[in-house]
């Protein structure tokens, strides 16, 4: 639960969520064979209900009703009997994934849920009676008598609400495990004040840019490993589909691009830390950004893809939530680029190829993105009816008040991910 007041000194917030901590984990061979058996009867489950709902669809357009199908999950059970030697629970977390899917799909923000492959990457939900011993490094689940040995590069306290086990395509497990954490529910008082907020500007030549001038280069790390990737899956192209050759090569395949992954996570979680732990910045105002419009683009969807613009937001935003910061988005609408931050003047005819330009009304000489950061602070302060934008600008935006949202689930970096 979130209160807030944009037209004052002071911002009364209520965080209530659950965190969801991320582990590797480190099964035996006995591990394994049940997490593959689990990993198998939920993809059976999920793809049985999500082509039943697709021929009744075709047949009669009946409509995707979660309860119905929930229902007949006993009398699947009674038609593939292996089905009972799963956790019950971990089936019908399935049907609700799918049900999520159908949703998502509904309200138009992702496509219509596809079947899944024993191929891709396999996870399972254990809803319940999960249980830790930090002490030994293990993780308890039902139908499993002996403990997952698994990495806890940091402890936690309160409720396990549910536990979500993963296998990656290159062979690595991990457990996500979502806490109900006491020390949550609090109330924090957000001061306001202009000189500690800062503006961010996300790029391509430069991952991002500060209201104050600094630059962070672009790592480009996919660009970095392009040469190691096509020769992987140039020879992976060579092998006999089916054969062991072709696994191990597939796996190489698989490694590598974790590894780039990996990078990226990296390099943002350590700048996304940096950036919040920062005793100077109280307020931190980003843009919008419509990432899957911007991904249209043919010429730049593989550069904005690789450079996860949308990732590393969302972690900066859930660390200045725990930090008690204020985080806020500006209207994806308002031009940052092409307003003169000095006069107000909006320059229509700014083409994308200009990095620096000249304002033809006060004659000053801007760099795009210090620019572009530097508007961002200054609307998203009057958004907070901290400030005031000049008044000599010749357009005057819509600016819609900037929300901070409840983060119902979060991803912890790693020890050395934040350098501690």
């Amino acid at each position: 639960m979130i209160t807030h007041s944009f037209f004052g000194t002071n911002i009364a917030v209520l965080y209530h969520m659950l965190n969801t901590y991320q582990f590797r984990a480190y099964p035996n061979t006995g591990h394994k064979d049940f997490f593959a058996q689990h990993f198998g009867c939920t993809r059976k489950v999920y793809n049985h209900f999500l082509g039943e709902h697709e021929q009744d669809y075709k047949d009669s357009q009946k409509p995707w009703n979660f309860y119905e199908y929930k229902r007949e999950l006993p009398a699947l059970k009674e038609q593939f009997p292996f089905l009972k030697e799963v956790n019950s629970q971990s089936l019908q977390a399935a049907v609700q994934n799918l049900d999520r899917a159908y949703k998502s799909f509904f309200a138009r923000r992702t496509k219509h849920p596809r079947f899944k492959s024993k191929h891709h990457k396999q996870s399972f939900c254990v809803p319940q009676n999960t249980k830790v011993d930090f002490e030994r490094g293990l993780v308890f689940i039902p139908k499993l008598k002996t403990g997952i040995k698994c990495k806890f590069h940091r402890r936690f306290e309160g409720t396990i609400k549910q536990a979500t086990i993963a296998k990656t395509q290159n062979g690595e497990y991990y457990i996500s495990i979502t806490v109900e954490e006491p020390d949550m529910a609090q109330k924090m008082q957000h001061t306001l004040d202009e000189a500690k907020a800062i503006g961010i500007d996300v790029g391509l030549l430069s991952f991002l840019t500060l209201s104050d001038g600094t630059k962070v280069d672009n790592p480009r790390w996919l660009k970095q490993s392009e040469k190691k990737l096509a020769r992987l899956h140039r020879k992976l192209s060579k092998k006999i589909k089916g054969s062991k050759n072709r696994n191990k090569q597939r796996l190489k395949v698989a490694k590598q691009h974790q590894k780039v992954s990996n990078q990226r996570k990296d390099f943002q979680h350590k700048l996304s830390r940096k950036i919040v732990d920062d005793n100077q910045v109280g307020m931190i105002f980003v843009e919008d950004l419509n990432v899957r419009g911007l991904l249209k683009n043919r010429k730049l969807a593989k550069h904005i893809s690789s450079v996860a613009w949308g990732q590393f937001l969302r972690f900066l935003e859930y660390k200045a939530h725990r930090a008690g910061k204020f985080f806020g988005k500006i209207g994806r609408f308002e031009p940052s680029s092409k307003m003169c931050h000095v006069c107000g003047h909006i320059n229509h005819d700014l083409d994308l190829s200009e990095r620096t330009w000249q304002c033809p009304h006060c004659l000053s000489v801007l760099d795009r993105d210090i620019n572009a950061a530097i508007n961002i602070r200054n609307i998203g302060l009057h958004t907070a009816g901290i400030a005031e934008i000049h008044a000599c600008r010749e357009e005057t935006p819509t600016v819609e008040p900037s929300v901070l949202q409840q983060v119902t689930s979060l991803k912890q970096e790693a020890r050395h991910f934040n350098g501690e």
